[in-house]
């Protein structure tokens, strides 16, 4: 007998294999639920920040088109890699896609031969439009009438 009460014996002692494999098997079932969620979250996020990114990219191109008092050219890589700013180019991540119907002027008084950009990554686009008038960059969700995903 010891100071808190009976020792157990040693067939009482630890866990069963029964016990432990439900344990296993709870944790297994848990961990499928909760991984391809975070995945998709994380595929959602690092396309919000491409997007932003490239937005970012539009509004310096047009910056300094103004600046510069001459047009800047934003041109779409054909394999949808990444994009050249005025002879620079630009590398996204590998999971982001960019395409476009053609490259984007912007001209020394802010205006634009506007268009569209798209962006996609995990089965979700997001897009920029940029407006022909004022050459303005608006960052949009899926364009209107899409799901939100790519076949």
């Amino acid at each position: 007998m010891s100071a808190i009460g009976d020792a157990p014996s040693d067939a009482e002692a630890g866990f069963t294999l029964v016990e432990m494999l439900t344990t296993i098997g709870v944790a297994a079932l848990v961990s499928a639920l909760i991984f391809p969620s975070l995945a998709q979250t994380l595929d959602g996020m690092t396309l919000l920040r491409a997007q932003a990114g490239v937005g970012a990219d539009l509004r310096a191109a047009r910056a300094r088109a103004i600046l510069l008092g001459r047009p800047v050219l934003v041109t779409i890589d054909v394999n949808g890699g990444g994009y050249v700013l005025d002879g620079q180019p630009r590398a996204l991540p590998d999971r982001i896609r960019v395409a476009a119907r053609g490259p984007i002027a912007f001209y020394p008084d802010g205006s634009s031969i506007g268009g569209r950009i798209d962006i996609a990554a995990g089965g979700r686009e997001r897009s920029l439009s940029v407006n022909a008038v004022t050459g303005l960059i608006q960052l949009m969700p899926a364009p209107f009438g899409a799901t939100g995903t790519r076949p």
